[in-house]
């Protein structure tokens, strides 16, 4: 037969600090914010050092792939790009190499400055992506999340409901 069980659920923001610490670490399960942002990191940086990241592929649309291992010690990315209305297609850039596809009209100074913006890349993508993570991760961001949703938990900080 069926019983009705009464309990009392909690906001974020009615718990104990030790029961808050709880609910945050339940919402950041299986989250990882640097792999998250990072692709979104290497577009502006390269944006910004003037590339253009041009359409190739299926149906012609804009390709970037990208890596980082479970650290985040080592980034790569490749993909099709456009500086200075030259293309080129970097096959793979990582922190201790480069391989550059270039066309005949590509000159060796053309070249080095396209490898300057590949490597400003690197450390600047990493960088905003530890940015964008400190931020996701703080307990003022995760707070605003969890009374947004209007998640509830137990006295203890377990997800309730």
């Amino acid at each position: 037969m069926p019983r009705t069980i009464t309990t009392t659920v909690y906001t974020i923001n009615e718990l104990s600090e030790k029961a808050k610490e709880k609910a945050r670490q339940w919402f950041q399960e299986g989250q990882d914010y640097l792999v998250e942002h990072i692709g979104e990191a290497i577009r502006h940086v390269l944006e910004n050092g003037g590339c253009t990241i041009t359409k190739h592929g299926i149906n012609h649309r804009q390709d970037l792939f990208w890596n980082i291992d479970n650290q985040g010690a080592f980034i790569s990315f490749k993909g099709w790009f456009t500086h200075n209305e030259i293309n080129y297609k970097v096959c793979e850039f990582g922190m201790k190499s480069c391989q550059l596809e270039r066309n005949e009209d590509t000159t060796d100074e053309d070249i080095a400055v396209a490898m300057g913006v590949f490597a400003g890349v690197l450390d600047a993508a990493i960088s905003a992506g530890k940015m964008e993570e400190e931020y996701q991760t703080s307990a003022e961001n995760i707070d605003e999340l969890l009374m947004a949703n209007e998640y509830t938990f137990d006295e203890d900080g377990k997800r309730f409901g």
